[in-house]
């Protein structure tokens, strides 16, 4: 039993960190692409390196943001169970009337 829980714990933990890496690897594969994009347009003179580096900034910050709202998404999911566990037992039928009876 202890070795399926150890092997059920690492699991959780591997996809945990892919979880709050998502965001991050997503937004470096963003700036990447865009640089690898525009950088034949930087060489032939068509955008300025000023403005490449304004929107890859740009994209940066864009990318902070969403990992923050991702964070906060992943919270949330993280308390559903907990919560329908919680309605379920709230809204179970109670023994009041058979112990009103007996009193």
């Amino acid at each position: 039993f202890s070795r399926k829980a150890a092997v059920s714990q690492r699991r959780l933990s591997v996809v945990q960190a892919h979880e709050s890496f998502f965001p991050k690897w997503l937004g470096t594969t963003s700036i990447s692409a865009y640089l690898a994009w525009s950088a034949s347009y930087v060489a032939d003179g068509s955008i300025s390196l000023g403005q490449v580096l304004a929107t890859i900034r740009v994209f940066s910050e864009i990318s902070e943001k969403l990992t923050e709202v991702f964070e906060l998404l992943m919270k949330i999911a993280g308390g559903v169970g907990p919560l329908q566990k919680l309605t379920e037992i709230i809204n179970k039928e109670s023994d009041l009337e058979s112990r009103k009876e007996l009193s």
